[in-house]
C-alpha cells in the first residue's frame, strides 16, 4: 500500500504501523550498493522473500524496496505478514465517497494535464533536480520525473518521455481505482461529469442524509 489509499485504510481500520525503527546505517549501505549495482538485485531479493509486497512496489521506488527488505532483515517478518495481521473490521462508522468518470474522459484529462505541466516548465524542473541530486533520490522515482532520466541520457526523445508519463499516469489511475474497490469496503461510488459537477454533488448530499 502507499499514498492516499494507505492513509484512508489506516484511519478506517486503526492500522498499526510497523514498530521496526529505521536503521540509518542499513539504509545508507543499501543506497551505496544500489548506486553501484543498481536496484535490480534488491528488487529481485524482495520478490523472493516477499513476493506479495513486491507486486505492490514499483522496482524504481528505491526507498520502499529498501524499507521492505529492512523490515524483513531486522524483524524476520515480511511487510505482507505484518499487514495481514491488521484489523479488517472498520473502527468507525463512515460514509465513504468515491468519484469516478468515464475512462475515456479520465484518460483525456490526464493527457491534457501532462501537456500543461510540460508547458509550465516540468522539463526544466526535473532537469535541475537531476543535475543537482542525481537519478536515485526519491523524487526522481515518481511518475513525471523518472521518465525524463533516459531522455536526459539520450535514450529517447522528448515526445517519447511525454507519452510514457501519460501512459504511466493512466496506469496509476487505474491501479488506484482497483485498490479502492478491493481494499476499502462500502465505498459509495458516483460517476461525475467534469463539465457539470453540481447534479452529482446534490445527489451525494441526498445520499449522505439518508445514511
Amino acid at each position: 500500500m502507499g499514498g492516499t489509499g494507505f492513509y484512508i485504510h489506516s484511519a478506517l481500520f486503526n492500522f498499526q504501523f510497523s514498530d521496526i525503527k529505521r536503521d540509518s546505517e542499513y539504509v545508507e549501505q543499501a543506497l551505496k550498493e544500489i548506486e553501484i549495482k543498481g536496484i535490480d538485485p534488491f528488487y529481485n531479493r524482495l520478490r523472493q522473500v516477499d513476493p506479495k509486497q513486491a507486486e505492490k512496489i514499483h522496482p524504481h521506488n528505491i526507498r520502499r524496496v529498501i524499507r521492505a527488505l529492512e523490515v524483513y532483515d531486522l524483524s524476520g517478518k515480511t511487510m505482507s505478514e505484518i499487514e495481514d495481521q491488521q484489523i479488517v473490521t472498520p473502527t468507525y462508522r463512515s460514509f465513504i465517497i468515491g468519484l469516478n468518470m468515464e475512462r475515456e474522459i479520465l484518460y483525456r484529462r490526464i493527457n491534457k494535464r501532462v501537456d500543461l505541466m510540460v508547458e509550465q516548465g516540468l522539463i526544466e524542473e526535473v532537469r535541475e533536480l537531476y543535475e543537482t541530486y542525481g537519478p536515485n533520490v526519491q523524487p526522481m522515482q515518481g511518475i513525471g520525473y523518472k521518465e525524463w532520466i533516459p531522455y536526459f541520457n539520450g535514450v529517447y526523445d522528448q515526445s517519447r518521455a511525454i507519452e510514457l508519463i501519460k501512459r504511466n499516469t493512466r496506469r496509476f489511475a487505474k491501479r488506484q481505482l482497483t485498490y479502492y474497490r478491493n481494499k476499502i469496503p462500502n465505498v459509495n461510488w458516483f460517476n461525475i461529469n467534469p463539465d457539470n459537477y453540481w447534479p452529482i454533488f446534490e445527489n451525494i448530499s441526498k445520499s449522505r442524509r439518508k445514511d
